[in-house]
């Protein structure tokens, strides 16, 4: 189980398509108990506001909504974590 801060985020929004979404972002997310390379080991994890306001998007809810995680490079290679939000647009 995925463990960190709760209350260890920013507020960010991004708009794509003429829909506004603002959204916490956890960063740096260390996600292996003993990692051998903090480098590649940590993502990023963003969630919309909403959720935490008892509102759903698209049908979706704190805990019903998926986990999106887009691999920036093909194969096993080790990679640096997406930047933003607008980046999983980029690569997915």
């Amino acid at each position: 189980m995925l463990k960190f801060e709760k209350n260890d985020y920013t507020i960010e929004e991004v708009t794509l398509c003429g829909e506004t979404i603002r959204f916490r972002a956890f960063r740096d997310l260390i996600y292996v108990e003993k990692p051998v390379n903090e480098e590649f080991q940590k993502m990023n994890l963003f969630v919309p506001e909403c959720y935490y306001e008892g509102a759903s998007l698209h049908g979706y809810d704190l805990g019903s909504a998926p986990v999106f995680m887009p691999n920036t490079v093909g194969g096993y290679m080790p990679a640096n974590v997406l930047l933003s939000a607008l980046d999983i647009y980029r690569f997915s």
